[in-house]
């Protein structure tokens, strides 16, 4: 039998439902079973996992090989995935994430020792997408609208859910860190040493997983609190994340608390108000029928309607008006900051001989010659 070209590593913790899907994808491959090989590591699942993973390994059309380590998170059961490897190329994702039948292939296509590929995530098509989770993916979570070359990708978009990495790009870094303090983070880590190591990360859009996954707003705030706590352990450890993350302005903007709580109450307010306005004026059938019933209550309104939109028009031409009279003091600012930066500059000038003699010898050097040579008479050809 041919050697594997990729190793998929998979690491796991009480999640069969989503995991059987998972595994069921890769029969789907385009990339010849034969040709790699799914490593599923389990994070101490006390659930079916274990039983069920291991009767699924004799009929597997790809080779299926179960590890288990006890509780020490994702990032140790990479790594213990990493050290079985037997592929040149380990591709990376979770155990709710459903493989494209070509994953793999496209995978293969642009990974290599000192290039690293970047794949897609998209909702799975069984979810219902809420407003949230639209929101959520693509963009805050999942944003590869940060990558502006897909040729020479940026690590803040290293999503273990799809990435690929060659095995020797892997020795030679030591895998992922275990030392973060929750599981968050240490795959952004380690594509920022990778980076920095010299490996290109190229994103390859069409190498798509689709995340089986629903996500509630309570449940990510809880989360985003992890991932920031996570990401202090990376910054400490690489100073420069922080810049080029721009988070340093947003840990100083002292309006950011503000503007949350702001969000926050205008949000839940108007929802209770949706959800009010379902239950009065909505058919218990259709919910949605509200909306009809508050555009035939604004029709009915429509002079006083008009009057509070023309008011607020008019406050925000006012606002508008200050604003403009806030930049034209910015402008006016900014140019006697000029002028004085020039009259400092001046001054100092004056102030250096040294750096004035300078210039009157340079001013009396003949243009067009070499220092220690004549100038070329002038009318004669050169």
């Amino acid at each position: 039998m041919p050697p594997p070209l990729a190793s998929v590593v998979i690491p796991t913790h009480n999640r069969w439902a989503q995991l059987r899907r998972v595994l069921d994808g890769y029969r789907e491959q385009s990339l010849d079973p034969a040709r790699f090989e799914v490593i599923v590591c389990d994070d101490a699942s006390d659930d079916e996992t274990p039983a069920r993973v291991q009767a699924l390994v004799p009929d597997a059309p790809y080779a299926l090989r179960y590890l288990r380590q006890e509780k020490k998170g994702p990032a140790a059961a990479r790594n213990l995935g990493i050290a079985a490897a037997d592929a040149p190329v380990v591709v990376f994702t979770d155990d709710d994430c459903v493989p494209h039948p070509a994953l793999l292939a496209r995978h293969l296509a642009t990974t290599r020792e000192g290039v690293a590929t970047i794949g897609h995530i998209e909702w799975h098509p069984d979810l219902t997408i809420t407003p949230f989770m639209a929101f959520v993916c693509p963009g805050y979570m999942f944003n590869f609208g940060l990558i502006e070359n897909p040729e020479n990708a940026t690590y803040q978009c290293f999503y273990t859910a799809n990435v690929a990495v060659a095995a020797a790009d892997l020795a030679r870094l030591g895998g992922f860190d275990e030392g973060f303090p929750s599981a968050a983070y240490e795959d952004i880590e380690l594509g920022y040493r990778l980076q920095e190591a010299g490996v290109r990360l190229v994103y390859n859009r069409d190498a798509i997983i689709y995340h089986l996954h629903e996500m509630t707003f309570a449940g990510q705030l809880a989360r985003q609190e992890v991932n920031g706590r996570s990401a202090a352990y990376a910054v400490a450890k690489h100073p420069a994340m922080l810049l080029e993350a721009g988070r340093v302005l947003r840990l100083r903007d002292p309006g950011l608390r503000r503007r949350f709580y702001d969000a926050a109450l205008d949000y839940t307010f108007i929802a209770g108000l949706q959800a009010g306005l379902a239950e009065h004026w909505g058919d218990p059938e259709r919910p949605e029928t509200w909306v009809a019933r508050l555009d035939d209550r604004l029709q009915e309104m429509a002079p006083r309607y008009e009057a509070v939109l023309e008011h607020k028009f008019y406050e925000a031409e006012a606002y508008a008006r200050r604003l403009e009279d806030r930049v034209a003091q910015l402008e006016a600012t900014h140019a006697r900051l000029a002028a004085w930066s020039q009259k400092l500059d001046d001054a100092l000038r004056r102030a250096n001989p040294v750096k004035n003699r300078l210039r009157a010898l340079a001013a009396r050097r003949p243009r067009g010659g070499r220092r220690g040579e004549a100038p070329a008479p002038r009318g004669t050809a050169g």
